[in-house]
């Protein structure tokens, strides 16, 4: 018989990602209509990396892991 198929890859969920922006980014950050602080991340899910200090020395200290990244890419992707 032929092999299986891959697993696909793997998603993250809308759900977990707002949890994680309310938890860790809404205090400086707003995603469209959600919080109403700081830079609007609604659609910039791709600039998210592991190690956020890389991108900002305001954000030393704050990681991600990979699992984490999906989600709030799901949650970015969706709002405006």
């Amino acid at each position: 018989p032929p092999p299986p198929p891959p697993p696909p890859p793997p998603a993250g969920t809308y759900a977990a990602g707002l949890t994680k922006f309310m938890a860790a980014c809404a205090g400086c950050h707003s995603a469209g209509t959600v919080d109403a602080g700081g830079s609007n991340m609604a659609g910039k899910g791709g600039s998210l990396v592991a190690d956020l200090g890389g991108l900002s020395g305001a954000m030393n200290g704050i990681t991600l892991t990979p699992q984490e990244i999906l989600d709030l890419r799901a949650f970015l992707s969706t709002v405006q």
